[in-house]
């Protein structure tokens, strides 16, 4: 069954911090290892028990079914069913993510380059949450160099190597910074890594779910080690937006089932059955 993962954290934002000077205590990267190890069951699945249905024809129809697919499973994890209903929740809002195509232009930097019905890129989300001050400097930094990397791996200018020195570089970087419990900087940036290390652990133990290239005796990264970056740090940035701007403050349990959510969502359209599946109702 899933992992068991606690919520739900509700704090200030990164200008109003609060430290308890008597016993401040640490904010572990085990803490979002978990929603990694969630993100990692779900990949499970639909590897093992997806069964795609070619007498379901258009593209929203295929995307629901996944998503119905995935709410089936959502349902047998031992969860509270209030964590349970913001992952469904999440689930149908970041479906779209399921095509790579959306992912992919997520990341694109330039304005310029981005079609009028595209949503903004990862790279603008990131500086309104920093604007905000959901993110302080440093993970403004560590998701903005995420983004880059993951746009480099869409584009092939990078391989699997490369992407896990750097995320494992950036964990470090992240514990090194002593970020506490009661602080309310350091949880998108700890969600966006854990999940994104987890899904690349994942991906070298199942490398039969997804299409390899290579180029001389290097893997290149696969589209799905970087779409679950994508995903995680779209899900875990926009549900702090949008929870801080309903609320005044952020649930960061929320937070990070929206980042499971989206890294789902965009791993899910890159596992090489479903993103065959996906792509013949998209030529």
């Amino acid at each position: 069954g899933c992992v068991v993962i606690t919520s739900l954290l509700v704090l200030p934002s990164c200008d109003k911090r609060q430290i308890d000077v008597q016993e401040p205590k640490l904010l572990e990267f085990e803490y979002f290892e978990k929603f990694g190890e969630l993100h990692n069951e779900f990949l499970t699945n639909v590897k093992n028990n997806l069964q795609l249905d070619n007498e379901i024809r258009s593209l929203e129809e295929r995307i629901n079914y996944i998503r119905d697919f995935q709410n089936e499973f959502l349902s047998s994890c031992e969860l509270p069913g209030s964590d349970k209903d913001l992952i469904s929740y999440d689930l149908e809002k970041y479906k779209g993510l399921m095509n790579v195509e959306v992912t992919k232009r997520l990341v694109i930097p330039n304005r310029d380059q981005i079609k009028e019905e595209d949503t903004v890129s990862v790279f603008t989300l990131i500086e309104i949450a920093q604007e905000e001050n959901i993110l302080d400097t440093f993970e403004l930094r560590i998701l903005t160099q995420m983004s880059e990397l993951a746009r480099m791996g869409f584009e092939s200018s990078i391989t699997d190597f490369q992407f896990v020195r750097a995320l494992q570089k950036m964990k470090t970087d992240w514990i090194s910074m002593g970020y506490l419990v009661d602080e309310d900087c350091g949880y998108v940036s700890g969600y966006a890594l854990a999940i994104s290390i987890a899904s690349m652990e994942w991906w070298e133990e199942n490398p039969d779910a997804g299409i390899l290239e290579t180029k001389g005796t290097s893997i290149l990264i696969p589209a799905w080690a970087v779409a679950d970056a994508v995903g995680a740090i779209w899900g875990a940035t926009s549900g702090a937006i949008g929870s801080y701007v309903m609320n005044g403050e952020v649930k960061w349990g929320s937070v990070g089932f929206g980042a499971v959510s989206g890294a789902v969502a965009g791993s899910t359209g890159v596992v090489g059955k479903v993103a065959k599946w996906i792509s013949k109702t998209i030529r």
